[in-house]
């Protein structure tokens, strides 16, 4: 993945249980105080709830338990809001939570591929990336889209819309 990068990504790397998850700048709108999650019953236990940001409801998303570890609304100190994945609607914005402050950096090249953990789920993991910070991981933001809004990426047949509804809990 990093072998045909000829210039620097800036990017946002936001602590993780399992590593340092790295996430391109251009698809930040926002790190804000993680405070103020509100649950919503019956989601999955990666979906935390939803925080009121600039009038508008965002679902909040632990990629700790995404990919296998623990995450409670007692530990986020950050949330980082993102924008809408490709195919979603312009006001359809989402937050990862983390527990310590993410910080910028550039991804280039000089980076190298490594195998990652055993027995780390990898179905929301593209790619593992040796840093000096520690494991680097690249979402896997098809499968992440695939996980959220109900789409399975084998068949295109609808599932479980997990975080779209979120945002309005009272359409729950």
């Amino acid at each position: 993945m990093t072998a045909g990068l000829s210039r620097s990504v800036p990017s946002l790397l936001v602590p993780t249980q399992p590593g340092v998850m790295v996430l391109p700048s251009a698809m930040v709108c926002e790190v804000q105080a993680g405070s103020g999650i509100l649950s919503v019953p019956g989601t999955r236990a990666w979906v935390l709830g939803y925080v009121m940001w600039r009038d508008m409801p965002v679902s909040v998303v632990s990629y700790d338990r995404l990919v296998g570890g623990t995450c409670t609304v007692a530990d986020i100190r950050k949330l980082v809001i993102l924008y809408p994945l490709p195919g979603r609607p312009r006001h359809d914005f989402f937050a990862f939570a983390t527990h310590a402050e993410p910080r910028t950096s550039f991804i280039d090249s000089g980076f190298e591929p490594e195998s990652g953990p055993q027995g780390l789920p990898r179905q929301h993991i593209a790619a593992f990336l040796k840093m000096p910070q520690g494991l680097g991981i690249i979402p896997d933001f098809q499968a992440l889209k695939s996980a959220f809004y109900g789409r399975d990426s084998r068949n295109k047949e609808p599932t479980e819309n997990w975080i779209a509804g979120i945002a309005d809990p009272l359409s729950r």
